[in-house]
């Protein structure tokens, strides 16, 4: 398994910006199993 970093934004700016300043950030949608 791939080692990963969970953050949990509370809004859309935020994860804007972590996006900006992460490139290699990925969404995780509602429903779906980190695992």
């Amino acid at each position: 398994m791939r080692e990963f970093g969970y953050r949990r934004v509370s809004d859309v700016a935020g994860a804007v910006a972590l996006f900006g300043a992460e490139p290699d950030t990925r969404f995780l949608g509602g429903g779906t199993n980190l695992v």
